[in-house]
């Protein structure tokens, strides 16, 4: 018989997700927390253990799932609590993440011309290997150097006719401008504006972020030259098709860049576009100290890996654990922050509280307007 449980304030509990998708969540929580998980705090939050069932029946969930990441090679570890940690399960990012790639000239010239000849569907590949080939391509575009002279490369093909959704026929064309270092252009929608711009890029890589089941997104980092200046560009978000410009070899990535350096940020932590955009100046950057109680400080840190903990101000309040945020762009850290309301206390600057205030005030107002309090 289906579960009919409800919360005790009515609300349904979440649906059933498939096992997969249950292990990806499981894998995305582990590997995002700086800390040990205690299993509380994946027992009814972490994504496939929040439905129904009882805590009975979502331990052995969790210690079947736990079975299944040591079977097929995932080092999940238990630590148990000391001086300075608390007991639960991580993921050791060094025993999980294969070692950077760096090749010889001579291969990486062999890569170059295997991943583009992939790439165009051309010759005789196995399915396996040319999805090998292009994942690997993608990765070490983010090193500059590491591909040398090409003797007479042949760029892919800038116009595949009707294969493909426009975002894959943009993932290619930008896989080549970066690859190629050709310069590319295309209209971008802004979220904050709600508006298009046209925008040339000087691309200096391209990667994938998130997690792998339809939440993460791909992102260009280059040098915006309207805007003059390093940006990040979600791909999703480009309207239209790239166009590439010019020719090959147009540009020089900074010395020592690397993609993923770029990647696995809150929204928050990037440059405002809009200003550069629009010809006005983006507001200064800062860094904001908040309190948030212990109860829910490790789904903070899940959700905003790029907090850094920091002591409790003389003036800050027991039980709470204080994080520093790097802000760029200040409402979409507002929008962060009002979901932990009441549970956090804005420690500096003043004007961060009197904005999540503002922002809390606005949203009540909105409610109150369609009639839903």
């Amino acid at each position: 018989m289906p579960e009919t449980n409800t919360y005790p304030d009515g609300r349904r509990p979440p649906s059933r997700v498939p096992k997969a998708e249950r292990i990806l969540n499981l894998i995305s929580a582990l590997l995002h927390a700086d800390q040990p998980i205690p299993v509380a705090e994946i027992l009814g939050k972490v994504t496939g253990y929040d439905d129904a069932a009882t805590r009975d029946s979502l331990m052995r969930r969790f210690e079947r799932d736990k079975k299944v990441l040591r079977d097929i090679g995932i080092p999940i570890e238990h630590a148990t609590a000391g001086t300075f940690g608390q007991e639960g399960y991580s993921i050791p990012r060094n025993a999980y993440f294969l070692d950077e790639l760096v090749l010889p000239p001579e291969s990486s010239q062999l890569l170059r011309t295997l991943f583009a000849w992939a790439h165009a569907e051309g010759g005789e590949l196995s399915a396996d290997l040319r999805s090998a080939l292009i994942k690997l391509g993608f990765l070490v575009t983010t090193a500059p150097d590491d591909f040398g002279p090409a003797a007479n490369p042949e760029p892919l093909d800038p116009a595949p006719k009707g294969q493909g959704s426009a975002a894959g026929v943009n993932l290619k064309r930008l896989s080549e401008a970066v690859l190629f270092r050709k310069q590319v252009s295309f209209r971008y929608h802004s979220l904050g504006r709600d508006d298009e711009y046209a925008v040339t890029v000087s691309p200096y890589g391209l990667g994938f972020d998130g997690q792998a089941w339809g939440l993460g997104a791909w992102y260009l980092i280059g040098r915006s030259h309207r805007a003059d200046d390093l940006r990040v560009f979600k791909v999703r978000r480009i309207r239209g098709t790239v166009e590439l410009v010019g020719k090959a070899e147009a540009f020089e990535r900074p010395e020592g860049f690397r993609t993923r350096e770029h990647l696995g940020k809150s929204r928050w932590e990037f440059k405002d576009l809009d200003p550069a955009l629009a010809g006005d100046s983006s507001p200064p950057p800062y860094q904001a100290v908040v309190g948030f109680e212990d109860a829910v400080v490790s789904e903070v840190r899940v959700k905003a890996p790029g907090a850094k903990p920091t002591e409790r101000p003389a003036t800050g309040r027991a039980g709470f654990t204080y994080l520093a945020f790097d802000v760029q762009q200040e409402r979409p850290l507002l929008r962060f922050l009002l979901r932990f309301v009441p549970r956090l206390h804005v420690q500096e600057p003043a004007a961060l509280d009197d904005a999540l205030r503002t922002m809390a005030r606005e949203v009540l107002e909105r409610y109150v307007e369609e009639g839903v309090v």
